[in-house]
């Protein structure tokens, strides 16, 4: 089997890749046997806080009138080469994007997914009460902002990042990037889609 050649960017399909709030991101989770608990809501367990910060995502458009979308059943590929997954693409190294052919990955149906509003994510302002050792507490000002980053095996990776003062902060659970990321799991668990409306 072949990489579907859908997933991989190019200049040109980047310069007609659109989305809206209304657009919604695909998240996967390594099992669909745990996806909810039994009254049907959403499994905290399968969030992992560490990844809450920059949640990787792909992206699945709202309705036609944007033309171009993953499907739901990306999630299921795995591409084993690292270098492909981080490295984000750009219009200046085209020439890195590998030929479909040449992608090794493999896919795993065993994996869930849940889907998130962009709107629910997009330009969400948090003020975080964080108390440094020996110090005043201070006031964190945050805000998560959805993102599109592709990378070079997956035109449609968006990510959710969090930023201070303009900032983009890293992920991580300690001090107040802890509180952030309850924060985003949190909404993560109250804004939750299993299906697109």
């Amino acid at each position: 089997m072949i990489y579907p050649e859908r997933l991989l960017p190019s200049s040109h399909k980047l310069d007609f890749f659109d989305w809206c709030n209304s657009c919604y991101l695909c998240r996967s989770t390594l099992r669909n046997d745990n996806l909810t608990n039994p009254d049907g809501s959403l499994n905290p367990a399968i969030i992992e806080l560490n990844r809450t910060i920059g949640l990787s995502t792909n992206y699945i458009r709202c309705n036609p009138r944007h033309p171009l979308t993953s499907e739901l059943e990306d999630v299921y590929f795995i591409v084993k080469n690292n270098k492909y997954t981080t490295t984000p693409f750009n219009s200046k190294n085209q020439e890195k994007v590998p030929k479909a052919k040449e992608v090794d990955f493999e896919i795993d149906k065993n994996k869930g997914w849940f889907l998130l509003k962009c709107e629910d994510f997009n330009d969400i302002k948090s003020q975080i009460p964080f108390n440094r050792t020996n110090k005043d507490e201070e006031i964190v000002e945050i805000t998560l902002k959805v993102e599109h980053e592709p990378t070079l095996v997956n035109l449609f990776h968006f990510q959710i990042n969090a930023y201070k003062e303009n900032k983009k902060i890293t992920s991580g659970v300690k001090g107040y990037k802890k509180k952030i990321s309850h924060i985003i799991r949190d909404r993560i668990l109250e804004y939750y889609h299993l299906e697109v409306a």
